[in-house]
């Protein structure tokens, strides 16, 4: 009980006197990855929202992850249900909604280390993603998900116009059909 009581006012005296501190909140956090950036989306359909994050590791393979989990009830950490590798970093996430069955999809634009733009569109299916469309390109990529026409034109070789310097952008574009995207 002495020893107890004498080591509580030795740790009261090292902390009054600045030899021990306690981690500050900004400390807790700085020790967290800044590349982990967190989503969430209804991604099955089933009126929960899972939780997507993204985390660029910035090693000599230039590899980005996607990890997509769940909440489980009465549990404090959510479930992994699967994740994927993308061979760049990514740019941005959209979810979107290609079939009216509730469920979003998942766009995912990356810079691949080649110094080509890529997309591409996942699903959550019975716990498992699976790509539904995937492009590169070197001159571009514009993708549009409006809701009656979702389109995506991926930017080919360009070519110089007929008698003219001026070199002409050309497209190649996949239109949804309601089960998959086609070149038009």
């Amino acid at each position: 009980m002495k020893i107890r009581f004498l080591l509580i006012v030795l740790l009261g005296i090292f902390l009054v006197g600045g030899c021990v501190t306690a981690p500050s909140k900004s400390e807790k956090k700085e020790g967290a990855n800044k590349n982990i950036k967190t989503y969430t989306a209804d991604l099955n359909g089933d009126g929960g929202k899972e939780i997507v994050e993204t985390e660029d590791r910035f090693n000599a393979d230039s590899v980005s992850v996607i990890t997509v989990k769940k909440q489980v009830k009465k549990k404090k950490i959510p479930e992994t249900i699967d994740s994927v590798l993308v061979s760049g970093k990514i740019k941005k996430l959209d979810f979107i909604e290609l079939i009216p069955d509730g469920g979003k999809k998942m766009a995912v634009y990356f810079d691949g280390k080649d110094n080509f733009s890529n997309i591409v569109i996942y699903q959550l299916q019975n716990d498992k993603l699976s790509m539904m469309f995937a492009a590169s390109s070197l001159y571009g990529i514009d993708a549009q998900f409006a809701p009656n026409m979702p389109r995506i034109k991926i930017g080919k070789l360009p070519s110089r116009a007929k008698d003219s310097p001026n070199i002409v952008p050309e497209w190649d574009t996949w239109v949804w059909t309601g089960d998959k995207f086609i070149k038009d």
